[in-house]
């Protein structure tokens, strides 16, 4: 749901440290990647408690922890966290309020399907709710996994 926010070979290494930091299996190709960055051999294929990288300037950091926020918010379960009704808040710790405001026009590019930007505000959009819904009622009930559904 969010392949085309950090699409293209130069995220190929993003990508894949993002998807095993979120507790995905990789391909083999984005093993190799994910072998030689971190000396690793295997992903954890359970969700990292903290990312630490070393990235110079203009190395993607925004835009790729902008899209990470994106998949946790939208389309992780919190259902141990928050009640019925309860809403979510995702914070995103910036160097200032700049780099804060660029997150978060990332971010709000990256919204996932279901959602949209209304007045400043993140809004469901109706039309594609069931969808999404069913989406994840299916992987909740095991029927899809994330290759399927992406």
């Amino acid at each position: 749901m969010l392949g085309t926010a950090i699409a293209g070979d130069s995220w190929r290494s993003w990508r894949a440290l993002l998807i095993a930091a979120m507790g995905e299996e990789l391909r083999e190709d984005e093993r190799a990647i994910f072998t030689k960055l971190t000396g690793r051999e295997h992903e954890p294929l359970q969700r990292i408690e903290q990312f630490a990288g070393v990235v110079g300037r203009r190395g993607g950091k925004s835009k790729a922890i902008a899209t990470v926020a994106t998949y946790i918010a939208g389309l992780c379960d919190h259902r141990d966290a928050l009640v019925p009704g309860e809403r979510g808040v995702l914070l995103c710790v910036a160097l200032d309020q700049r780099v804060a405001k660029i997150i978060l026009d990332f971010a709000s590019g990256n919204l996932p399907l279901g959602y949209k930007m209304n007045d400043g505000k993140i809004a469901i959009v109706e039309e594609e709710a069931e969808l999404v819904r069913s989406i994840f009622r299916r992987y909740l009930e095991r029927c899809l996994t994330t290759p399927d559904i992406a």
